[in-house]
């Protein structure tokens, strides 16, 4: 199908064990395509940590509300909404 519709009601949404970080998976990881996207709403003062990534990933962050420190092995960055 050319055009898919996600419905935001239809998206089971997953939670860390605290419920301070929450993430809506629109487009979940399929290995053919190399693709996933979706949106994740953070609590302030919230951590979240992940391995790293297969070589070459991309990954496109937008911080819409606040400021998101980012670090990537020992260098931060600050990210302004």
């Amino acid at each position: 199908e050319a055009i898919q519709k996600i419905d935001r009601s239809d998206i089971q949404p997953i939670y860390n064990d605290n419920r301070s970080v929450v993430v809506f998976p629109y487009f979940p990881y399929e290995a053919a395509h190399a693709f996933e996207m979706f949106c994740m709403r953070m609590d302030a003062d919230s951590i979240l940590e992940s391995d790293a990534h297969q070589e070459g990933a991309k990954e496109y962050i937008i911080v819409n509300e606040g400021t998101l420190t980012l670090t990537v092995g020992d260098t931060h960055y600050e990210i302004e909404a």
